[in-house]
């Protein structure tokens, strides 16, 4: 039973939610007794479960929190401890805090044939996409101006699950290959504001080098108006245990550096000419090769995606740029030397 702020209700978990939000806050226990006026073996109490806290110390303890993290509510210790750390940026027990459950929602069995389907698909070919990736894509304000972004995929079993972070937001969700496509899922992780969905084309190889497809948000103005657009993904970087996450400090670091080379007007050039072209579709006008795009679409004739075995010149420059920028290392990762150069030769 979650908290209803009726006296004597329990709460779910409190002790869990507890600790997780005072390391989150950096608050002590004997801080947080001396700020609520209570003794501090009542706070050890209501830490090691042995009490629930009163209606009342209930809702200073929340004012309390309210006041360190805003938006805070009694509501929200009714919500469980991954949605709670994600929905705050507290420290969750791993970067998975957040992410969609793998048990049916609500006892209804909402997307289980899915789920089962993409399982199978992960075994065989989701080591091709954990990684690190660069994105592609047009402001949702529509004012045309391509905006960059970092993806994290990493494994976990037979799901993938992903972390976005573009300029401002950030969002967590779970990836589905279904028929080698990918369906990306991700909800914002710090506001609870929208949700984020990618339709990419998938490869058939044993590494994806560059993914596209479209993606869909709202712009977060005052009419929170839905939008599309084309999306590119380009790999930069492996990770060291697909099973897990990259390292926090790691991918500030690259973000850092991101978002330095887009508020100096570089994004474009560390696009490169075929992902701008890509990504900047000529709606409803004639393209150069005949075709009318009345809606925004991503064909595979004209996908950008490639595997090891498309691996080319062009392809190779483009990486070898992100990667010169955004980690300071002139070379191709174990593409050119393990997959082009063994294949291509005789």
């Amino acid at each position: 039973m979650g908290w209803s702020g009726a006296a004597g209700a329990e709460l779910d978990d409190f002790p869990k939610k507890l600790d997780l939000i005072l390391k989150g806050l950096s608050l002590s226990r004997g801080r947080l007794a001396a700020s609520l006026g209570v003794d501090k073996s009542l706070v050890s109490r209501w830490a090691s479960g042995t009490n629930s806290p009163s209606a009342h110390n209930l809702a200073e303890l929340t004012r309390l929190i309210a006041e360190r993290q805003p938006g805070f509510t009694l509501l929200d210790w009714d919500a469980d401890i991954p949605a709670l750390a994600a929905r705050y940026g507290l420290p969750a027990p791993d970067l998975l805090a957040g992410a969609p459950s793998a048990e049916p929602i609500g006892g209804d069995r909402l997307l289980a044939a899915s789920r089962a389907q993409s399982a199978v698909e992960v075994r065989r070919e989701g080591a091709a996409y954990t990684g690190i990736w660069v994105g592609f894509y047009q402001a949702f304000r529509n004012t045309g101006q391509v905006i960059p972004e970092l993806i994290c995929i990493w494994r976990q079993g037979d799901r993938l699950l992903f972390r976005e972070f573009n300029l401002f937001f950030s969002h967590i969700g779970e990836m589905l290959i279904i028929r080698h496509q990918i369906f990306m899922v991700g909800e914002d992780d710090t506001r609870v504001d929208g949700l984020l969905y990618l339709l990419l084309n998938g490869v058939g190889g044993e590494k994806a080098v560059r993914i596209d497809g479209l993606a869909m948000s709202v712009f977060n103005g005052r009419f929170r108006a839905p939008g599309a657009s084309p999306v590119v993904l380009q790999r930069l970087a492996d990770l060291e245990d697909e099973a897990a996450p990259p390292d926090e400090a790691a991918v500030n670091a690259i973000l850092d550096r991101l978002r330095a080379a887009h508020f100096a007007d570089e994004t474009p050039t560390l696009a490169g000419p075929a992902i701008l072209e890509a990504v900047r579709p000529r709606v409803g006008a004639p393209r150069d090769d005949g075709e009318i795009d009345h809606l925004l679409r991503s064909p595979e004739p004209r996908s950008l995606a490639a595997c090891e075995v498309e691996w080319n010149p062009t392809l190779e420059a483009d990486v070898r740029r992100l990667r010169l920028a955004l980690l300071g290392v002139d070379d191709c990762f174990p593409i050119a030397a393990d997959y082009g150069v063994r294949r291509a030769a005789p």
